[in-house]
């Protein structure tokens, strides 16, 4: 071992292949934002099975890593978890937050991403490595996936579409970033927190990460920043959005029920108020489940593909437009909107991130997309039935 380490010392590059950090990514939280139910501490429950999904649909090891960040404020919080994920992402090519608080969601990424930048200087550009936050990036893939189908079932162009955000945290903000990036202009989107509409000037919102998602608008209410809204979609608290505000939407207008375990609408009530294409979180009355299991596996899978330095915008565009494009038009017309969630879909993400990030310069390895496709079929394959057989042995008789 003692020859090993003296190795990669001199090689730091070489730790990708002597070592766990080629194949392994890690999950980082505080267990402040935990699904719906709020602050756990460090309870590592809900990133044991983030990284169990990540190894059992991606087919690439996965290491929660949990910590406490109990009385500190949110400075000393965001300094806190960016250092413990950079510094502790040694032995890992992918850093995953999750369950962090919406507010610190945009500081502690950008924070953990610059130390693991200075950090590569003096390690031989081998400390760099792709940092997301499952709660942001993983739901706006998803969400653009869903939103390209519906537009496609509707006879819409996404890019032309006026959109409503309702909610303002940290998926809202991924929301809001990639419709921007996908080339809906940002003129047409309207973002909503617990106080309505994020109009230019609002007092309260100067130097946050709203700001950048305040619009000159008229709209003062929710109501308003929905009505002629081709796309409303709704990632916020019980009671933030109500049926009659869905009233003054566009013709056949598309809705977005993401909140888990009920959209806030109701599937029934959004339909009867003019809603052409409905599409839940939850999977609620057989609508599609836009759910961000169809991206962080295939995300973590085609980062280490590649062993890539890192992870942007333009990347979840690409892999969000190949994913939807496994939905043929006569599916469309069906009322198909995200294809089945497997081994294809994985496969697909994993190839449309990989090959994303090689044509930015990213990447530190080159490899051929369809190679990726068929080595995550061939995992997810053999996963699948390893589990079959071993429920099969252990089946009570």
């Amino acid at each position: 071992m003692s020859e090993v380490t003296e190795i990669i010392h001199d090689h730091p590059g070489l730790a990708w292949d002597y070592t766990q950090k080629g194949w392994t990514a890690c999950v980082v939280s505080n267990q402040e934002a935990t699904l719906g139910i709020g602050d756990q501490g460090a309870s590592s429950a809900v990133i044991e099975g983030k990284a169990a999904l990540i190894m059992s649909l991606g087919g690439v090891n996965c290491v929660p890593l949990s910590t406490d960040t109990y009385g500190m404020n949110d400075a000393e919080k965001t300094e806190f978890l960016a250092q413990f994920a950079a510094r502790g992402s040694v032995g890992f090519g992918v850093v995953m937050f999750e369950d962090i608080p919406g507010r610190l969601s945009q500081p502690v990424v950008s924070r953990t991403r610059q130390i693991l930048t200075e950090l590569d200087k003096v390690r031989d550009g081998a400390a760099e490595v792709p940092v997301f936050h499952d709660d942001r990036d993983g739901t706006k893939g998803i969400v653009l996936t869903a939103a390209i189908n519906s537009c496609r079932a509707t006879g819409r162009a996404l890019k032309d579409a006026n959109v409503a955000i309702i909610g303002a945290g940290a998926a809202a903000d991924g929301i809001h970033e990639i419709l921007v990036a996908a080339g809906v202009p940002r003129e047409h989107i309207i973002v909503c927190d617990s106080d309505g509409p994020l109009y230019a000037g609002r007092e309260g919102i100067k130097g946050t990460y709203k700001e950048g998602m305040a619009i000159p608008t008229k709209a003062r209410t929710v109501k308003q920043a929905c009505d002629g809204r081709d796309v409303i979609i709704s990632v916020a608290k019980v009671g933030a959005l109500l049926p009659q505000d869905l009233e003054g939407a566009a013709k056949d207008f598309i809705y977005f029920g993401l909140e888990n375990p009920s959209p806030a609408v109701l599937v029934k009530d959004a339909r009867r108020m003019g809603a052409a294409v409905v599409v839940t979180g939850s999977g609620a009355d057989k609508t599609p489940q836009a759910n961000n299991m169809y991206v962080f596996p295939g995300t973590v899978r085609g980062c280490l593909e590649v062993r890539a330095r890192n992870i942007e915008p333009k990347d979840y565009v690409n892999a969000a437009f190949d994913l939807a494009m496994l939905v043929n038009d006569e599916d469309i017309k069906r009322g198909v909107i995200l294809p089945p969630l497997g081994p294809e879909s994985t496969a697909t993400i994993a190839a449309g991130i990989a090959t994303s990030i090689m044509e930015r310069d990213a990447a530190r390895l080159d490899v051929e997309p369809i190679d990726i496709q068929e080595r995550v079929r061939k995992d997810l394959e053999r996963i699948q039935e390893t589990a079959e057989r071993e429920a099969r042995r252990y089946k009570p008789s």
